[in-house]
């Protein structure tokens, strides 16, 4: 795909959801703000303290993503950090950054780190992986590149999208309408002219607009992991869905921590790529949410032959998808399962509904 996830620092940030309304509008303006970089220090101390990491003195470390938490990673004391990104325009503006401000000890590269060849012998102390994983061509490789660059105990912080949660489905299905018929610059300027927040229309377009968007069990990369000499040494929120996807208790992400724990892996390991799970195929559920999935499949099935069959405009397709991402945008995993299973069928038949009076006009 000759544009690969070029949407990232030019038309999204990719990053930092937990960021004020108003202290994302000014990383918006100034990625690297000083505010903006102060809360990013505090989140990722957070997040090492996580994986029993008191200090990062000494350590080389790779960082994959906006650049925002290389400086973090800096700034609390890495002796190194070499930065990658998939994103021209990301690394043209971190690799200013970095010159006019003098900073020698990040390096940054616009490098896929699915490239077999990505990594020219460096070797980490710790990888700082930030919500990356589900966004690259082909995890598997990814996972390896990463794993054959680890020091021996050397550790992984893995952030990634969870598959089975209410938000997957909302995201999967607006994604559906949206992805490859409208330029995201016409649907950020329409979804601000809808009232969509700066923060949640980037948070929608990167949703929408990023090349993949792969939902890969933990299972899978827990084995892979394994595989390759890795122990798992922290989780928060995931989910063992051995017996089927639970919408009511699943997170839309969720956390490992991994510590390499073999000095000599196989860097050409027999696992098998990820399988795609199907969100709206029922048998992937526990029994009680069959027939909300069927439900769900249905709905889906007559909007996608409604896009097939009929030209619409830009404007068009978004008013058919805004049902859907208004609703995603109010999902609480703490609301009643019973409040959030009604609303999504509605905000399904709505979108169903805009598209049957559009081509009936």
């Amino acid at each position: 795909m000759k544009n690969y996830n070029q949407v990232y620092g030019k038309f999204t940030q990719g990053t930092g959801s937990w960021l004020s309304d108003k202290l994302f509008l000014i990383g918006m303006k100034n990625p690297y703000d000083k505010k903006v970089i102060d809360s990013y220090i505090s989140v990722v101390a957070g997040d090492l303290s996580k994986l029993d990491i008191n200090s990062i003195n000494g350590m080389h470390v790779m960082d994959v993503g906006s650049g925002r938490q290389t400086l973090a990673l800096n700034k609390l004391g890495a002796k190194f950090v070499t930065h990658y990104d998939i994103s021209k325009s990301n690394i043209k503006n971190f690799k200013t950054y970095l010159k006019k401000n003098n900073i020698k000890k990040i390096k940054s590269k616009h490098i896929d780190i699915c490239k077999k060849n990505f990594n020219q012998g460096d070797k980490y102390d710790l990888v700082y992986l930030q919500g990356i994983i589900q966004h690259v061509k082909n995890p598997k490789q990814a996972i390896i590149n990463i794993a054959s660059s680890c020091k021996y105990k050397s550790k992984i912080w893995f952030y990634y999208y969870q598959v089975g949660s209410i938000h997957q489905l909302y995201a999967e299905m607006y994604r559906s309408i949206l992805k490859d018929k409208i330029n995201p610059l016409i649907i950020r300027d329409i979804l601000h002219l809808m009232g969509i927040s700066i923060k949640d229309t980037n948070i929608l377009i990167d949703d929408i607009s990023c090349s993949y968007r792969h939902l890969i069990s933990s299972d899978y990369y827990d084995g892979l992991f394994n595989e390759l000499g890795f122990t798992k040494i922290f989780k928060k929120d995931v989910i063992d869905h051995s017996k089927g996807i639970n919408l009511r208790i699943t997170q839309a992400a969720c956390i490992a921590g991994f510590e390499k724990n073999k000095q000599n892996i196989n860097i050409f390991p027999k696992y098998s790529q990820p399988k795609k799970i199907d969100l709206f195929d029922y048998k992937n559920y526990i029994r009680e949410q069959h027939s909300l999935i069927k439900k769900l499949r249905s709905i889906q099935i007559k909007i996608d032959n409604i896009l097939n069959k009929n030209k619409f405009s830009d404007i068009e397709l978004i008013l058919i998808a805004m049902p859907i991402i208004k609703n995603s945008l109010k999902v609480r995993i703490s609301d009643p399962f019973i409040d959030l299973k009604e609303s999504i069928i509605i905000s399904f038949e709505k979108s169903y509904s805009i598209a049957k009076k559009i081509i009936q006009q």
